[in-house]
């Protein structure tokens, strides 16, 4: 297949069909090559297609995490919108060989995921301003729901480094006015050392128990299981 026959088959993929070629040349183009005829190069619909994607992540890290707060929301979208993932979505969609490069231009690895970052985002642009924000929206929905899943699978300590205590002592100042107690519960020895059992009180009520070996992680894993399961549980009122 030819070039316009492939990216015809890639937008089929995707319910859609190019109305300009031009447009989608314009987003496949490297300066190098860009400059050698003349032409204008990605550089522009980059610039907006950025634009569009940030959007987007946006709006799915405030649907698909409503627990987190505003830093760690923007975590988040950092996080999904990497040179790392923008190369690897191009290369999901085989834009490898679609990217025009000067006569004799040659990229290092770094280099080229750089390109095929910058060329999905460009792809994006002309996506956006042949059909709109909702078939936008359908692209990249479809292309991230992995990224997204894998993301709300695993902890969140270890994708944000989220501190626990902090954040169930925001949770608790804003839902309830009050402020969260820790109390040792018991004192266990055992070969290794001793052994902390430690619960954590809200207004007289134990919301969670935990027991580690020492005092300050036996309350980060109170507040983890507060954070994770109580307030998942309990509903918003005073």
């Amino acid at each position: 297949m030819n070039w316009e026959e492939i990216l015809k088959s890639k937008l089929g993929a995707f319910q859609m069909e190019p109305r300009d070629l031009n447009l989608y040349r314009m987003a496949f183009s490297h300066a190098s090559y860009a400059n050698e005829r003349n032409t204008e190069s990605y550089e522009r619909l980059e610039f907006l297609g950025d634009s569009v994607l940030d959007v987007f992540l946006a709006e799915r890290c405030y649907l698909e995490f409503p627990e987190l707060r505003e830093g760690y929301l923007s975590k988040a979208k950092s996080r999904l919108n990497t040179s790392s993932i923008l190369s690897e979505l191009a290369e999901s969609l085989d834009f490898n060989e679609m990217i025009f490069l000067g006569n004799g231009q040659s990229f290092d690895a770094v280099g080229l995921q750089s390109i095929r970052g910058d060329v999905f985002e460009a792809f994006v642009a002309v996506i956006y301003l042949e059909n709109g924000i909702e078939k936008t929206r359908q692209f990249l929905q479809s292309l991230y729901a992995p990224y997204f899943e894998r993301m709300k699978n695993e902890s969140l300590e270890t994708i944000f480094g989220l501190d626990y205590k902090t954040a169930v002592q925001e949770k608790l100042h804003k839902i309830y006015r009050t402020t969260p107690k820790y109390k040792v519960d018991a004192k266990i020895k055992e070969r290794e050392g001793v052994r902390f059992k430690v619960s954590l009180w809200v207004d007289g009520k134990k919301i969670a128990e935990a027991e580690a070996m020492t005092k300050k992680k036996a309350e980060i894993m109170c507040a983890k299981k507060a954070y994770e399961e109580y307030f998942k549980v309990t509903k918003v009122e005073k």
